[in-house]
């Protein structure tokens, strides 16, 4: 007859198993035969008893196991069949993915393009550059958070590119999602996506500098909303708001920004979008002068300047739209293991969705694999997949780069 028991490392006891006795190392009983483990605290109880093994009842706990990776991390197939997100939804991810990664780059193409073309005062059609940053948001209103998660990948071109499409997307998603016109949100866009255009009038020995800039190399940087602004007019036709958006960008609500230190409701609404855009992304990619924050961090650092930087509602429709944990931010789970938080339900801020990157004992899985942390919220068995902490992904060799190369 087949074992109806198996022994397991302390690490990879979950709610919903069923026990056999354990006892610690003085031989007091802990648990009874077949007692069902409720909770992640008992198991934290036994951790601190020194009880570092124990036995199952297999038979009993089938749910739980269907559940875990258990015995370690090595993921076989019909492992990561049972998860509660099926392969045709992680084929369809992956497929979304690589979708959003080639409109990405061919929208870095096209700002590059553009932005060279303005730097030789070559004009270029500002009809064409506003049909295909429609199309764009289509595909940022349709793939959301798919698109931030390609944003949170490292630039593979000139970093003032990457960022100008990374705001682009980022001011397109929040735009939508405060319920502005079609063509409102394509004109934030548009000004987002050419809000620093003005930094290629800034020489580039100044522009690129790793150290800290002197006052002189400071205030050249401050000049480039103007010249932005100059340079859109000389080539394109573009509409009022998308000149304000690229004049207004680094304009703050209390009047500490540039270049006039315009306040309040005297800032086109539509440039405070950008800006907090820009902020958003600048906080969470490195930069020669500055490391990144994680997406949390950057999130807290905006909404301290509520109604000092930046008008509240604002501020709320961005936690709004990034939700309690961030795209791309990786967190780790009551179980131990590590995920990187690909899509957010906004009906459950609680239980995003996890692409699975680090097993309970935080080694690399040999196959990454897709985790709905809300999959199991009404069910029986009390499961392990609760967020315990945001992570530094640096701190475990990880990257959204390598989370979502591993997959598409």
């Amino acid at each position: 007859m087949e074992a109806t028991s198996r022994k397991i490392h302390i690490d990879d006891l979950f709610p919903g198993m069923y026990v056999e006795d354990i006892l610690n190392s003085k031989g007091v009983l802990l648990f009874r035969a077949n007692t069902v483990v409720t909770d992640m605290a008992q198991v934290e109880r036994l951790r601190n008893h020194g009880v570092k093994e124990v036995c199952i009842n297999t038979t009993r706990s089938e749910a739980a196991l269907a559940l875990s990776e258990i015995p370690s991390g090595d993921f076989s197939r019909e492992t990561i069949a049972q998860s509660p997100y099926s392969a045709a939804d992680a084929a369809e991810y992956k497929r979304a993915v690589s979708c959003a990664k080639m409109v990405k780059a061919r929208t870095v193409t096209l700002v590059k393009n553009c932005m060279i073309s303005a730097q030789r005062s070559r004009s270029f059609a500002s009809s064409g550059v506003e049909e295909a940053i429609s199309m764009l948001v289509d595909e940022v209103v349709s793939m959301r958070d798919v698109f931030f998660a390609v944003c949170r990948m490292q630039a593979k071109d000139d970093p003032l590119y990457e960022h100008s499409v990374n705001v682009c997307v980022i001011a397109a998603a929040l735009a939508h999602s405060m319920g502005l016109s079609k063509e409102t949100v394509v004109d934030c866009a548009v000004g987002a996506l050419f809000h620093d255009i003005g930094m290629l009038r800034i020489p580039e020995h100044i522009r690129k500098k790793t150290g800290k800039f002197t006052q002189f190399e400071y205030d050249a940087i401050r000049l480039h909303p103007q010249l932005g602004v100059s340079l859109l007019e000389q080539t394109g036709n573009f509409s009022a708001t998308v000149r304000a958006i690229v004049y207004q960008h680094h304009e703050r609500f209390n009047g500490s920004g540039y270049p006039e230190g315009l306040r309040n409701h005297s800032i086109e609404p539509e440039a405070m979008i950008c800006a907090i855009a820009d902020v958003f992304d600048s906080l969470t990619n490195q930069t020669e002068h500055r490391k990144e924050c994680l997406p949390q961090e950057a999130v807290a650092l905006i909404f301290q300047g509520i109604d000092e930087e930046y008008p509240v509602n604002l501020v709320d429709a961005l936690v709004k739209l990034l939700g309690i944990y961030p795209v791309g931010s990786f967190v780790k789970l009551k179980s131990g293991e590590i995920g990187m938080v690909f899509k957010n339900d906004h009906n459950n801020l609680m239980a995003p969705f996890l692409i699975m990157c680090l097993d309970s004992r935080q080694k690399p899985l040999k196959q990454t694999f897709i985790r709905n942390l809300a999959s199991n919220r009404n069910g029986s068995v009390s499961q392990p997949w609760r967020i315990e902490s945001i992570v530094n992904p640096s701190e475990y060799d990880l990257s959204a780069d390598s989370v979502l190369g591993a997959l598409a």
